[in-house]
């Protein structure tokens, strides 16, 4: 008779890397409501920093957050329908991916693991960002 060991891992992030995660998690939060512009000059902005005298603000969108994404890794499901992307947005020191798969931000840095929950909003309007992508 053997006997099973059941050991389960216990996530501890350190505060500077959750506060990352979540800070990326709020941005995200932020384009898919539609709360942030780009200025003519290509700075991003908040819509409470918008001013009378700006000129041609327009909405920043999830294209503009991920034109330079690093890796896309797709999951299909066996109809080719798009099921979620995992989003390399930063590496060599933290890797950063958003994977809307989990639906979270994930930040890995040596042995040092974080991730933030997105909200169904952001999954699903980066989802919808790379369908079209995938489909063309």
């Amino acid at each position: 008779m053997t006997k099973e060991l059941t050991i389960k891992k216990e996530i501890v992030m350190t505060e500077e890397n959750y506060n990352h995660c979540k800070h990326i998690a709020e941005e995200l939060e932020a384009i898919a409501a539609g709360t942030v512009y780009m200025t003519e000059d290509g700075d991003i902005i908040n819509e409470n920093n918008i001013t009378e005298d700006m000129e041609d603000v327009e909405p920043f969108t999830m294209w503009d957050y991920f034109s330079d994404v690093y890796d896309i890794k797709y999951t299909i499901s066996s109809d080719k329908t798009l099921c979620g992307v995992q989003l390399l947005v930063a590496f060599g020191g933290p890797n950063i991916y958003i994977d809307t798969n989990d639906g979270k931000v994930k930040l890995y840095w040596w042995t040092d693991y974080a991730e933030y929950e997105l909200s169904r909003e952001v999954i699903e309007s980066i989802n919808d960002c790379f369908q079209e992508l995938y489909y063309c």
